[in-house]
């Protein structure tokens, strides 16, 4: 593998047809489609190596071969054209390819009652420069120092990861990562940022990967207004850090398991973003999002401004354990297994719980949004609508189930000012939770058989409601005694995998 520190793989616009070659009367290499610049190296993989010395005459036909002579700061124009190697930077080289920036993919995700995500990113056929890693085990661009820009590159079933980043940062721009292979079952992640390492996306697609679209693993960096498809084991990872990280305008799409996942790490903030239709992993599990703990130490998480999780063939967003988050002005819907669900003492560490507010939380199933097992909820300002049935085991039978709120099993909550409207089963279910830990007042519930029930009482005291407007239900507060009690979903009472 060849070294070349600090590489700028960087792309202007053609300046005629990409790639062509021909041989010259003096036998050179004439090519078309150089970007446009002086170069102190000219590398063209349609010429052959033979004779090659790098200039615009007789260019060398591999990128290895350039940056092997190339001095520190040179600059190595690239013809459109398939390279089949591996990089590995840490000298300071700066690569010139040549990119059509007309041909992009532009993607409109409609985000009910947020704004409209718009993204533009490159189509296979913009990029002229693609990188091909023959190496089984190695990305096909390893970065190991301090300010690497990548733009304007397509890296095409690479192994291990397409560009991975163990120290110093890089930032990939109007990229294509396809079909990146796992080594040994595992890694194969389109981008990859390692410990105490800092990475840029923007205006990129991630797609295919045998891993994530991109994992941080104790790193810091950005992913803006890029697409993240098809990943089979996530499309936006992290795991572990303390340095905050953003995920705004762009959009998930399709990712197995999870549309995002944090493990444990602290100040992760998505924005403007579409996570839509995450696929059911081999283990059965499907989140649009979920943040746990990792190591006893809970994730950090925020989604606000217009953040869409759509379309979920699980729960939309989950919040596990020590973990702590804050929903403003997100949309939650169509999810099948429940909107938004909190559990194992998630946010209990905050003075205010998991926060969710002015969110729209609509036409989920089984549940709208459920806090069970100690964790804590303040959900106030929001709409909860149209919850629809989902069969479920209680314990001991199948039951349906379709309620705006549940809050079981410990849990604290303080549901003020909501609108809580047409859920097909139940408006509000507390179940086993103390008085003294519950209030739910302020709210408008509207179009249910029963608006709220109230069952169990946690420590003796009986539950009660604070001041709500009741409209079209078939009965407003009924206080259900052991044989009265409805159904509780056993998934709530033993929790979820995140």
């Amino acid at each position: 593998m060849r070294q070349a520190r600090g590489i700028l793989l960087a792309a202007v616009a053609l300046g005629c047809a990409a790639g062509e070659s021909e041989s010259t009367a003096e036998g050179g290499c004439e090519v078309s489609g150089w970007p446009e610049g002086e170069a102190a190296l000219y590398v063209a993989a349609s010429c052959p190596a033979e004779g090659a010395d790098g200039s615009r005459k007789r260019p060398f036909n591999t990128l290895g071969a350039a940056l092997a002579v190339a001095a520190e700061g040179a600059t190595v124009a690239v013809a459109p054209g398939t390279y089949a190697e591996a990089l590995a930077l840490d000298r300071p080289v700066r690569l010139v390819g040549a990119v059509d920036a007309s041909r992009g993919i532009i993607l409109k995700v409609p985000a009910p009652d947020a704004a409209g995500i718009i993204l533009q990113v490159p189509a296979p056929d913009a990029l002229g420069i693609i990188l091909k890693s023959p190496a089984p085990d190695t990305a096909a661009v390893t970065v190991k120092a301090a300010g690497v820009e990548l733009v304007g590159l397509r890296i095409e079933g690479a192994h291990r990861a397409g560009v991975e980043v163990l120290s110093g940062s890089a930032t990939v721009t109007d990229c294509r990562v396809e079909g990146t292979a796992a080594v040994g079952g595992a890694f194969g992640s389109a981008a990859v940022a390692r410990a105490g390492a800092q990475l840029t996306v923007r205006r990129s697609a991630l797609l295919g990967s045998a891993g994530a679209g991109v994992y941080f693993e104790g790193a810091s960096g950005a992913v803006e207004g890029s697409l993240l498809e098809g990943n089979a084991a996530g499309g936006f990872v992290v795991v572990g850090g303390e340095v905050g990280i953003i995920l705004q305008d762009s959009e998930l799409v399709a990712n197995v398991g999870a549309g995002v996942s944090v493990y444990g790490g602290r100040g992760i903030i998505l924005k403007r973003t579409a996570i839509t239709g995450t696929v059911e992993s081999p283990e059965g599990v499907a989140y649009g999002v979920v943040a746990t703990e990792k190591g006893g130490v809970g994730a950090s998480l925020r989604l606000e401004d217009g953040v869409t999780v759509a379309g979920s063939a699980g729960v939309g967003v989950l919040v596990d354990g020590a973990s702590s988050a804050v929903l403003e002005d997100a949309v939650v819907t169509g999810n099948d297994g429940g909107g938004i669900w909190l559990q194992k003492g998630a946010g209990a560490g905050d003075a205010e719980g998991v926060k969710v507010s002015g969110c729209s939380v609509a036409d989920n199933g089984l549940v709208g949004v459920a806090a069970t097992l100690g964790a804590s909820l303040h959900l106030v300002d929001s709409s909860v609508l149209g919850t629809s049935e989902r069969t479920a085991f209680d314990g001991l039978a199948q039951i349906e189930v379709a309620d705006g709120v549940i809050l079981v099993a410990g849990a604290k909550a303080r549901v003020e000012s909501n609108a809580i409207e047409g859920n097909a089963r139940l408006g509000v279910l507390a179940d086993g939770v103390a008085a003294a830990d519950v209030n739910v007042s302020g709210n408008s519930l509207t179009k249910h058989p029963v608006a709220i029930i109230l069952q169990h009482p946690k420590g003796g005291s009986a539950l009660v409601v604070g001041h709500n407007t009741y409209s079209e239900n078939s009965q407003d507060v009924v206080t259900a005694s052991d044989a009265e009690a409805v159904g509780v979903p056993k998934a709530l009472s033993d929790g979820l995998t995140p």
